[in-house]
C-alpha cells in the first residue's frame, strides 16, 4: 500500500496553519515588520493586536488573559519608531517615510 506524501503533507501545513490563534499570526507579522524596520506597518499591526485584545475582554475566557504578551510588543515597537526618528532624514527630493503614533491602548 503507498501513501500519498503530499496529501499528507498539506494535511500538515493546514494544521499548523489553522492551529495557531490569529493574534498569534498577527504577532508574528508585527515582529516580522518590527525587523525590517517597517514602522508603519508595525504600528498597523499593533492597532490590530490591541483591538483583538481589547474585543476578547468581553469574551468568556478574556478576562484570564493577561497583557503580558502585548507589552514587550509595544516596547519593541516604541523603539523601531525612535530608531526611525533618530535615522538622517532623506533629501528633499526623496521621499522620507512617516512615523505614523499608534493609538494608546493597554499597557
Amino acid at each position: 500500500m503507498t501513501v500519498d506524501t503530499s496529501t499528507r503533507h498539506a494535511d500538515t501545513l493546514e494544521a499548523e496553519f489553522f492551529g495557531r490563534r490569529l493574534s498569534d499570526k498577527v504577532l508574528v507579522a508585527f515582529h516580522q515588520a518590527c525587523a525590517q524596520h517597517d514602522v508603519d506597518v508595525a504600528c498597523g499591526l499593533m492597532a490590530v493586536l490591541e483591538h483583538m485584545w481589547l474585543r476578547d475582554l468581553d469574551a468568556p475566557w478574556g478576562r484570564r488573559r493577561n497583557v503580558n504578551w502585548l507589552l514587550p510588543a509595544r516596547e519593541r515597537l516604541l523603539h523601531e519608531i525612535a530608531l526611525a526618528e533618530a535615522a538622517p532624514r532623506a533629501a528633499p527630493d526623496q521621499t522620507a517615510p512617516t512615523v505614523r503614533r499608534f493609538p494608546s491602548g493597554p499597557g
